[in-house]
């Protein structure tokens, strides 16, 4: 399995100078599974490079999508791929009661807010119902994430090396963050043993931040080979950024 992060950044993409080192763009990750099969986790403007990126796809494309608010799906419509109609690419996505996985995101991506429909892409829509199915040569495990509307977290075990994906995670809305415990934090147990957990928990500038790597420190660590934190808030510099991850255990 192979990973790389197309886009770090979380709520709106932050181009320019100033994020040069960790990137201004919104959440995307590309992976390689054993088989060939690419599996990409979020939609947000980091897909346009990946899909740039590609050239000629050989086979199908899985994007699973842990929610829907825009820096996770602004993308989609700026996905190369996605243009091609020979293109088979199955979207996956948290449910919700009152509308479809596609109508929900027709909802952004059609008239009048974009120049294209959703419905008139090459997609396959699936909703997550089952917490685990198989991707090529991978199993994929799903858990719920605290934050608002549906989200999922995403575990994903191909050939004895596992990756681990908690989006947008707020355990600590109301508590403490000391007064956590492990059963209380959603969607922990699809990063026990991960060998790359990849934590997102919405960092901002000052003494917040801190506190989110002293969690990040506290637990993940004892089940991980490797940790990454990413979807910093655009508000972060460079330097707040390289402070909070020197902070961290890695």
């Amino acid at each position: 399995m192979k990973v790389k992060i197309w886009g770090a950044r979380g709520s709106i993409p932050a181009p320019g100078p100033e994020t040069m080192r960790y990137g201004g763009n919104t959440s995307c990750l590309e992976v390689a599974l054993s088989d060939g099969s690419t599996l990409i986790l979020d939609a947000g403007t980091g897909i346009r490079s990946l899909g740039l990126a590609m050239g000629t796809v050989p086979g199908p494309l899985h994007i699973l999508l842990t929610h829907l608010h825009l820096d996770h799906v602004q993308g989609l419509m700026f996905f190369a791929p996605a243009f091609r109609r020979q293109c088979d690419i199955t979207v996956w996505g948290p449910k919700a009661g009152d509308a479809s996985l596609c109508e929900r995101i027709a909802r952004y991506i059609s008239a009048p807010l974009a120049p294209v429909d959703v419905r008139e892409m090459p997609f396959t829509f699936r909703q997550v119902k089952e917490l685990e199915w198989s991707i090529g040569s991978a199993t994929v495990r799903a858990g719920w994430v605290h934050h608002r509307g549906p989200t999922l977290g995403y575990r994903i075990d191909d050939g004895g090396t596992s990756l681990c994906y908690i989006p947008d995670h707020e355990p600590g809305i109301g508590t403490p963050l000391t007064a956590i415990t492990d059963d209380w934090i959603p969607a922990l147990n699809l990063a026990r043993d991960a060998t790359l957990v990849l934590i997102i928990q919405r960092p901002c500038a000052g003494p917040p931040y801190r506190r989110t790597a002293k969690l990040i420190h506290a637990r993940p660590h004892r089940q991980r080979e490797w940790l990454i934190a990413c979807e910093f808030t655009e508000m972060l510099s460079e330097e707040e950024v390289h402070d909070l991850l020197s902070v961290c255990p890695w």
